[in-house]
């Protein structure tokens, strides 16, 4: 998982400039994740080499670790300029169902497939069934269950807080004079 931990703090990251607005700060600690992402995106070229008999050399790697970071730090610099449509919202709403399916359901897919129709062609069957598979969770599991969710989630951290501070008046040392 610390192998993705550049990816992870790079979305954290564009929340908070979301809510907060850019800061100097912010562009440093995007600088710095992706320096830290370069260092770690070869990972995976020893488990590529081993399943596939071959992996992605590192300076290809690069330009897609590049190419990625420049459309996420674009789309933030963007953001005041492309209005939330319904189109923009479904595919910011397709990206965490196609993360969680793209990997082992993606490999496994085109492991069986390939040999059938070939890679080119599993390729984009996959690649067209995860795109739906993410699209149906997100139509009809994530967005009837946000706001659910959310009121339940917002209640249960207002209990704990309630309790917590509650907990602490009652146990708050009394000053001796």
């Amino acid at each position: 998982i610390t192998s993705y931990a550049p990816f992870f703090a790079v979305g954290i990251l564009a929340q908070q400039v979301v809510a907060k607005g850019r800061s100097p700060a912010a562009l440093i600690l995007l600088v710095a994740a992706f320096l830290l992402s370069c260092q770690t995106i070869t990972f995976n070229q020893g488990w590529m080499q081993e399943h596939y008999g071959m992996a992605i050399p590192y300076p290809a790697l690069l330009v897609a670790n590049g190419f990625v970071f420049g459309i996420f730090a674009g789309a933030l610099l963007i953001r005041s300029l492309v209005a939330p449509s319904k189109t923009v919202l479904m595919l910011g709403g397709l990206t965490y169902p196609l993360y969680l399916l793209h990997q082992y359901i993606g490999y496994l897919s085109l492991n069986a497939l390939a040999p059938l129709i070939g890679k080119n062609v599993a390729f984009f069957v996959v690649l067209l069934a995860v795109l739906l598979a993410s699209f149906l969770i997100w139509r009809f599991v994530e967005t009837p269950l946000r706001k659910p969710l959310i009121r339940g989630l917002t209640s249960a951290i207002d209990h704990i807080a309630s309790a917590g501070s509650a907990y602490a008046r009652r146990n708050r040392p009394v000053a001796r004079t």
